[in-house]
């Protein structure tokens, strides 16, 4: 009888195990699945960028590289080069002029751009 007890408790505890084996690798199998998912090549750039647009601190530096750019073109497409002095004095102080506005403006270009991105994305999508 004693045995018997003994045997029916080892087959109850053999089947928890495996139960707990079973549940064990279920996970692992999802876990696996996730980690193939998250390590594909067009996850890795959607999940950089996800984290690069809820960073501040890069989001500022972003746009005001993309500002710096705009106001380069903008600087020298309104004065094409020239050997003239007076040009090319013009074409520093617009350049200098353009560049402390938008630094100056940054609050005021980021509203700006918040409510255009509103208005040509977010109105379609209703």
């Amino acid at each position: 009888m004693k045995n018997t007890n003994r045997s029916i408790a080892l087959k109850q505890a053999i089947l928890e195990l495996e139960k707990k084996q079973a549940i064990q690798e279920q996970g692992l199998k999802e876990h696996f699945k996730l980690t193939v998912e998250s390590l594909k090549p067009a996850n890795i750039v959607k999940s950089t960028l996800q984290d690069i647009a809820s960073s501040s601190e890069i989001r500022k530096s972003v746009i005001s590289a993309i500002l710096g750019t705009i106001s380069f073109f903008i600087t020298r497409n309104a004065v094409k080069s020239s050997t003239s002095s007076s040009k090319s004095l013009f074409k520093s102080l617009l350049s200098g002029g353009i560049l402390n506005l938008i630094e100056n403006n940054t609050d005021l270009i980021q509203n700006i751009r918040q409510h255009l991105f509103h208005f040509f994305f977010k109105r379609h999508s209703s």
